[in-house]
């Protein structure tokens, strides 16, 4: 007696291999992802922090409040009343 499938053309095998294509996929992004995080990102950010600082003029940046979420939220309302 065979399994009923989503997608009944596909054979067992077939879901098996697109899935453990699906998770090698994700498992290597992520790897890449922390790799490039711990030695890319973070030394560059370093390297900036000691020679560049905290310039007075975009610190000032920091503590303006962020218009663009409220922006944001009523274009999406906005089209979502089209929808």
């Amino acid at each position: 007696m065979r399994c009923p499938l989503p997608f009944p053309e596909r054979e067992l095998s077939e879901l098996m291999s697109v899935l453990y294509k699906w998770i090698l996929g994700l498992a290597g992004t992520s790897a890449i992802a922390a790799v490039s995080y711990h030695y890319v990102d973070r030394p560059v950010a370093l390297f900036f922090h000691e020679a560049v600082g905290r310039p007075e003029p975009l610190a000032k940046l920091t503590y303006m409040p962020d218009v663009l979420v409220p922006l944001a939220a009523t274009v999406l309302f906005v089209a979502m009343e089209e929808i």
